[in-house]
């Protein structure tokens, strides 16, 4: 949650500052700007983080302990 956070703010500054640093007339429309490289960092990092933390919860069923007897064994 974090990292999308943060790619979301990376990118809200960087067309924020490019739109603020150029003419109405050059920038055209600011829906047809590309996000900036550090967006696309932080949103495969938000990606890696909730498939770790995912994967990490299934194998927290590795670690129950069940009794077992032999001898009720059949």
């Amino acid at each position: 949650m974090v990292c999308l956070t943060l790619g979301i703010i990376i990118d809200a500054r960087t067309v924020a500052m490019t739109v603020a640093s150029q003419t109405p007339e050059a920038t055209g429309s600011w829906l047809t700007m590309a996000p900036s490289g550090g967006f696309w960092v932080a949103i495969a990092g938000a990606i890696i983080l909730g498939l770790g933390g995912y994967l990490l919860k299934k194998l927290s069923r590795l670690f129950y302990v069940y009794e077992f007897e032999h001898s009720h064994n059949d």
